[in-house]
């Protein structure tokens, strides 16, 4: 039983790249550095890593710099991450589970990278720029009538971050080579939240299982990403639809203790919260840090950030124990649920992502600032697919398309030189596909210019 499961975390923790020729599935270190911290350096260097320090967290356009962007988030997270991809490796180091070669720091920056990686398909405006894009495509599938696949017309209509990430590290970055940046199959795993197509075949979604409640890749993105599940091993339950690696989970819970946590305290720090409210919500969870004590004669940011630190503490100790205890459940793929549901603190969690909702997220700035936003993404697009695919091209639509870059419509082997090319050769979808990889890679300030600028409310 043991070497059948080490067998599978042999698979699981995979350094061949994606969409590499190469079938050598030896451990290569370059100077020392293990395959997992080039994949960290890859994503770290990246534009659409960049473009995350002007994408909003929570609250957009903020007017102070204090406040979490996507990309302070995704540092954050990454930081629980690797704390727990290093106990996890302890653990299974202890249990002689790992690979010989494959240490607890290595597991660390595995969980770490896809940690920095798991907001990259975000697009502007945060979540209601995802719902931006939904109601656009809602709106104009219905009225345009594109000949897509059913499966290509969901992928918009339920247009999903997640799946927008899988594309980045794997397509749009490096666009030039199959696999783009080519990251070990382990990132690709561990990055993978929803390991499922948004049209599977066979059945449909089962949204009661965490990892089925969205989808993790587009219909043109499909070969690659079931072709990397496959070859990890991850469990197949359905045609599309995989169970997820074992350490998504550690990914997921990094995320998961993270954003409540610091979106209190960032609203305290615009006064959306008073101290008060602040310290009822985040003192349950920091208590159970052992030695927590709240240093009353300090000032209330500092008691508010010790409280922070105290209860993401406690927070990612609960989720690695949650995941011990399930590992067996994890490995074979019947674990249904997120570690966070299993913390013993969970009903003190859910006050405070509660709380978050009542005080930040339903706030008057950030609700105005996302109705804003909303009318930005669904304009532009607008826009651009009319041009896109009119039957003929106005002066205006020509106009409109020079705007876009040209290389962004390249495939592997497949480069325009003209828009006239691209508007003949490419399938509606890919269009499409492409036009939202352009508007949701955009930055908050960059889509917000761009809306002005092209519906004359004010000139460059």
């Amino acid at each position: 039983m043991n070497r059948a499961r080490q067998a599978a975390w042999a698979r699981w923790l995979s350094d061949r790249r994606l969409g590499s020729e190469s079938t050598d599935d030896g451990r290569t270190r370059y100077e020392g550095r293990s395959e997992f911290e080039r994949d960290y350096d890859r994503i770290i260097y990246s534009s659409a890593f960049r473009r995350m320090q002007d994408k909003t967290q929570v609250f957009p356009l903020s007017p102070t710099d204090y406040t979490r962007t996507r990309l302070t988030h995704s540092l954050e997270v990454s930081t629980v991450g690797r704390s727990l991809g290093q106990m996890a490796g302890r653990f299974l180091k202890a249990e002689g589970l790992l690979p010989g070669d494959v240490s607890r720091a290595d597991l660390g920056t595995l969980v770490a990278a896809a940690c920095i990686a798991h907001d990259l398909g975000n697009p502007p405006f945060g979540h209601a720029g995802e719902a931006a894009i939904q109601s656009w495509a809602r709106r104009w599938l219905d009225k345009r009538r594109p000949a897509l696949s059913d499966a290509e017309r969901l992928d918009l209509l339920e247009f999903e971050g997640n799946a927008q990430g899988f594309r980045i590290v794997s397509r749009l970055q490096a666009r030039e080579r199959r696999g783009g940046l080519q990251n070990t199959l382990a990132f690709i795993g561990t990055m993978a939240k929803y390991p499922a197509a948004s049209w599977p075949q066979g059945r449909a979604r089962d949204l009661s299982v965490a990892a089925e409640k969205k989808f993790g890749y587009f219909q043109e993105d499909k070969a690659l990403a079931e072709s990397a599940f496959s070859t990890l091993g991850l469990v197949p339950v359905a045609e599309g639809i995989y169970r997820r690696h074992p350490l998504a989970y550690l990914m997921e819970a990094a995320d998961d203790v993270c954003y409540g946590v610091i979106d209190i305290e960032d609203a305290f720090k615009l006064r959306l919260i008073d101290f008060t409210t602040c310290r009822t919500l985040l003192e349950p969870l920091a208590k159970a840090t052992p030695g927590f004590r709240d240093h009353t004669a300090d000032s209330q940011s500092s008691r508010v950030s010790r409280l922070r630190a105290a209860a993401i503490h406690a927070l990612t100790v609960a989720c690695f124990e949650a995941f011990k205890a399930h590992l067996e459940d994890i490995e074979a793929g019947t674990f249904a649920g997120s570690l966070i549901d299993r913390a013993p603190m969970i009903d003190a969690y859910r006050e405070l992502i509660d709380g978050a909702r009542r005080h930040a997220y339903n706030s008057e700035h950030v609700v105005q600032v996302a109705c804003a936003g909303f009318r930005v993404l669904a304009g532009l697009l607008e826009l651009f697919a009319d041009a896109l695919t009119a039957p003929t091209l106005s002066m205006h639509d020509r106009m409109l398309l020079h705007l876009l870059p040209l290389e962004g419509f390249s495939r592997p082997g497949r480069d325009f030189t003209s828009l006239d090319a691209v508007r003949e050769q490419l399938t509606p979808a890919e269009k499409l596909l492409t036009l939202t990889d352009y508007v949701s890679g955009m930055t908050d300030s960059y889509a917000l210019q761009q809306y002005q600028y092209l519906f004359g409310i004010r000139t460059p």
